[in-house]
């Protein structure tokens, strides 16, 4: 994966990966605060969130990756469409 590297989140309410079996990393929204985002994590290989209760309010306009393990990251955009830059 080069680095950085842009994710969509097309459809309002629906998880995507944006990150896979990571412990290290930078998520930067890019729509932020026009947009709402929330966040949610698993163990790598996991299956994915299918809950939208199972997630984290985005606070800030970046999220901070450190794990002592690999995690697969999620998020979603509630009332839009959105967009994160992703750094590994």
């Amino acid at each position: 994966m080069s680095n950085p590297v842009n994710v969509l989140l097309p459809v309002k309410n629906t998880w995507y990966k944006v990150a896979s079996s990571v412990m290290s990393g930078t998520i930067d929204i890019l729509k932020y605060p026009s947009a709402d985002y929330v966040y949610t994590y698993k163990v790598a290989d996991d299956p994915a969130p299918v809950d939208l209760s199972d997630d984290i309010n985005c606070e800030v306009n970046q999220l901070v990756i450190v794990n002592d393990a690999p995690i697969d990251v999620y998020m979603r955009c509630v009332n839009d469409n959105g967009s994160v830059e992703v750094s590994l």
